[in-house]
């Protein structure tokens, strides 16, 4: 749990203000504290007032992550090209190289 207004020492014991910021800040944090998601990560965002960091809030909206790896191929330190043309690099590797259908 981050804190935030509700929890600061710093706040008034009426809660209007903290000595910090003048009047109660609309998204319940001030710049003076970290401020958490309740996933225990760095919140990076504001969400229905709660502090929310970018991964819980992808999964809060059910975003689909993909991650894609590219293996790159080089021979003698020169580039020949990737896993998406590999067909190309073996066949241009040696004029006798032949790809079966």
């Amino acid at each position: 749990m981050g804190k935030n207004c509700d929890n600061c020492f710093w706040a008034d014991s009426y809660g209007a203000f903290c000595v910090y910021e003048l009047n109660r800040p609309s998204n319940n944090f001030c710049k003076m504290h970290s401020s958490k998601c309740e996933c225990g990560h760095k919140a990076e965002y504001t969400y229905n007032g709660k502090l929310i960091c970018s991964d819980c809030l992808l999964e809060k909206f059910s975003v689909e992550r993909k991650s894609f790896t590219m293996t790159n191929y080089y021979y003698n330190g020169d580039y020949l090209g990737n896993d998406e043309v590999l067909d190309e690099v073996i066949c241009n590797l040696d004029e006798d190289i032949e790809k079966l259908d």
